[in-house]
Formats: C-alpha cells, structure tokens, sequence
C-alpha cells in the first residue's frame, strides 16, 4: 500500500513539474500528455486539446513548427525533423548545423485523430490527414490523405481506417457539427484517394465497454 501511495506522490510531482512546463509551448491545449526521456524544442510545437507526445521522442527543429491535431497521438520513439541542411559550396555541414545557414524549412502538420506508430520518421513538408493511421518505422515524405493507413519507407498509403459509411458515423460521434467533414469532403476523399482500398480491421465495443467509453467522456468534461 505505502508503494502504490509514493507511486501516486511521484506521478502526481511529474504532472505538476513536467520535463517541460506548459508555458513552454507554442500552444498546448487541454488534457495533453508529454512523455519522459524526449528531446524537444517545445516554442515551436503546438498541441491542439487531447492531444499526446509518447516518451523518447526527438523533435529536431530550429524554426520549422510542428503543429499536433487534437485526439491525435505520436508514439513513442518518433523523430520529427521539419528542415533539410542544403549544400553550400565553401560551407562545412559543421558550420551549417551550427548556424543553420541554407536549412530549409517546413512546418509538419498532423491534423486531428492521427495515430503515429512508434519508431515513425516525419521529414519536411509531411501533411498527415485527418484520422490517418501511419505504421510503426514508417517515413512520412508527403502527404497522407485522412483516413488512409500508410505504411513503409517512404510511407505509401496501403489501406484506409474506415468505409465512407463509418467515417461519418465517426464523424457524427467526435466532432461538433461545424468541425465535421462534409458529405461532399468524403465522397470526394472515397472517389480520389482512397478508392478500392482495403478496409483495416474494425473493433466493435460491448456493452460494458461502451459504458466505460461514455464514462471516460465525461470524466474529461468536468476535469475541463
């Protein structure tokens, strides 16, 4: 019992004295999670609400941004690096890294209700759509349609999340009416991008699980 007590004393220091205090960030929203153990440049990092940077994550920035949807999560491991050095003639990489001079620069976008694998590398001017699903070590180059399941070195879309009809039952269940994507928004993404793509597995919940759903829910309402 006294273990489980110093246990909850120690957590409770970490929320209240984070590696990186709140004040910190670009932007941080409500109920997010930073991980232990990452090297971050967290003025340049902005977090939408319920968003989650897992533990050992390296965001190598100096003026690109890295800006992170709400409901979205990076897993652990991840390297995001949102410049290239460009060669200069008569300038050494070791004064290039050192002054940043020719980096090309680009924010990193991860829009909301993304999942990145643990291991993935997200390089400049990677896009990651809404509801995107992207595979442990995979290397994001691009842009990722929402939805899409990619996967590989450089990531390729191989699949999507859901069929049209659960995106918007989806859509319907998380986000506000005005946040929702639109009929047309999906039809289009089915008919362009995603189309005759397979389908990931689908969980479906229990009663009890539902349950538990709705209470997690309104957990975080009243801890707002």
């Amino acid at each position: 019992m006294l273990k489980g007590i110093i246990q909850k004393i120690l957590n409770k220091y970490k929320e209240l004295f984070p590696q990186y205090p709140r004040k910190s960030f670009g932007r941080i929203g409500i109920h997010c999670k930073i991980g232990e153990d990452s090297a971050l440049v967290p003025q340049n990092i902005f977090m939408d609400d319920y968003s989650i940077i897992q533990d050992r994550n390296n965001f190598i920035s100096y003026e690109g941004k890295l800006f992170l949807g709400k409901f979205s999560v990076i897993s652990s491991g991840c390297i995001i690096i949102p410049a290239n050095h460009v060669p200069i003639v008569g300038v050494p990489f070791y004064l290039a890294t050192m002054t940043h001079l020719g980096d090309d620069s680009h924010d990193i976008v991860i829009a909301e209700d993304v999942w990145v694998g643990a291991g993935c590398i997200l390089l400049p001017k990677c896009r990651i759509g809404r509801g995107a699903i992207i595979g442990a070590g995979s290397v994001v180059t691009r842009e990722i349609p929402p939805y899409a399941v990619a996967v590989g070195n450089p990531a390729r879309v191989v699949g999507c999340k859901f069929t049209r009809e659960k995106v918007i039952e989806h859509e319907k269940k998380i986000y506000c009416e005005e946040e929702r994507m639109s009929f047309e928004e999906i039809d289009s993404l089915f008919l362009n991008e995603l189309n005759n793509l397979p389908v990931i597995k689908n969980a479906e919940l229990d009663s009890i699980q539902q349950q538990d759903l709705r209470q997690s829910w309104h957990n975080l309402e009243i801890e707002k």
